[in-house]
């Protein structure tokens, strides 16, 4: 077999072991954030920002709000919009961090600027509520 056909191959197997964890993730029992968190720690920002939505969420007993910003952030660092969004909205929020309305606007902005729409309206939601003031972040995507 060739190098590019066992290149093909491989990322065949990492698609579908991938395909798997997103299963799992969904439909299995608490040792899931275990297998996650293996994929995560390798600096897979897909793994980060699912273990993140699993520490958020009311998933079996492992709603941890700070252990989702913790993820969230080490995935939003690596450019995962969903990511940067979930942050931005716990700043906003102060679910896992004290609020901030500069960090929430900061990670909502690079969601946006990666076309998320989420993240546009929950900045346009805050500019709304910031009595005028627009920062360039929000100026920039509400000209987009």
């Amino acid at each position: 077999m060739g190098e590019e056909m066992t290149a093909k191959l491989n990322l065949n197997v990492l698609f579908w072991v991938a395909l798997a964890c997103v299963f799992l993730f969904m439909y299995c029992g608490p040792e899931m954030p275990i297998v996650c968190q293996i994929l995560a720690e390798t600096g897979n920002a897909n793994a980060q920002y699912n273990l993140g939505l699993w520490y958020y969420g009311d998933y079996w007993a492992y709603k941890d709000k700070e252990q989702a910003v913790k993820w969230w952030r080490k995935a939003a660092e690596r450019g995962h919009a969903g990511a940067q969004c979930g942050l931005g909205w716990c700043y906003e929020k102060g679910e896992g961090v004290a609020t901030d309305a500069a960090e929430a606007v900061k990670w909502y902005g690079k969601a946006a600027e990666q076309g998320l729409a989420e993240a546009k309206n929950a900045l346009k939601g805050l500019s709304e509520k910031s009595d005028g003031v627009k920062t360039n972040t929000v100026e920039a995507v509400n000209k987009k």
